[in-house]
């Protein structure tokens, strides 16, 4: 005597937006087959384009925003802003001596840097700002809704829990940043990133002034002469 019961099961179906449950009764069992596969190929279809999404818009290395993310949704942003009549604060982020860094320790030494840098820059903002690997060892973060007063704020904050830092190798890392505020220093993301770039090679040449001095005090110490 055969089977004659009815089959009943469940279909998953889970794309990137979108998941339906199907209850199909009475199908045959090559139906099922076709069923399950046509799940399997939606999940693996779905993982590919989630992952095709984020390393289109993420560094490979850091994890953060890349350049590619910054010209496409930066704009959007200062558009947004435009309409709004707010500001946002555009902080240039570069890491003191990186290229002596790479020379004497190594590139991976460097990567290393580059990515802890980068996660514990995440852990001083506000999750409404986006921190954007630029290239090399130069972060760009973007915040919206912030003034210069606030923008200052958010530097001296970030350089008082980063600089001094001691991460791979025993190194001690230093960060110089530069801040641009739209609309009062530009109107574009070019402008922005120009000024932007100028106050943070003012800011390298101050810490570098800075470190020379405390050297020459060092060696002062060094060699007994307390006059």
């Amino acid at each position: 005597m055969g089977y004659t019961g009815r089959i009943t099961i469940l279909i998953l179906i889970t794309t990137t937006t979108v998941t339906n449950f199907i209850i199909a009764d009475n199908i045959e069992p090559l139906a099922i087959v076709f069923s399950l596969i046509f799940v399997a190929l939606s999940w693996f279809i779905g993982g590919f384009y989630d992952k095709y999404h984020f390393l289109s818009y993420h560094d490979s290395l850091t994890k953060v925003f890349n350049r590619r993310y910054g010209y496409i949704f930066i704009p959007k942003m200062l558009s947004q802003a435009k309409r709004k009549n707010t500001s946002i604060a555009l902080l240039t982020i570069d890491i003191d001596q990186f290229k002596t860094i790479n020379d004497t320790y190594g590139h991976q030494a460097g990567d290393a840097i580059l990515y802890k840098v980068s996660q514990l820059l995440q852990t001083k903002i506000r999750k409404t700002d986006r921190i954007i690997r630029w290239g090399g060892d130069e972060f760009l973060l973007i915040c919206q809704n912030m003034n210069r007063a606030d923008a200052i704020g958010m530097k001296n904050r970030l350089q008082d829990s980063l600089n001094g830092t001691i991460l791979e190798k025993n190194i001690t890392i230093q960060l110089s940043i530069g801040i641009a505020i739209y609309p009062e220093d530009g109107e574009s993301l070019d402008t922005l990133i120009t000024f932007s770039d100028e106050k943070m090679y003012e800011s390298k040449a101050k810490n570098k002034q800075h470190n020379n001095e405390l050297l020459q005090q060092e060696d002062i110490l060094d060699k007994g002469d307390y006059r």
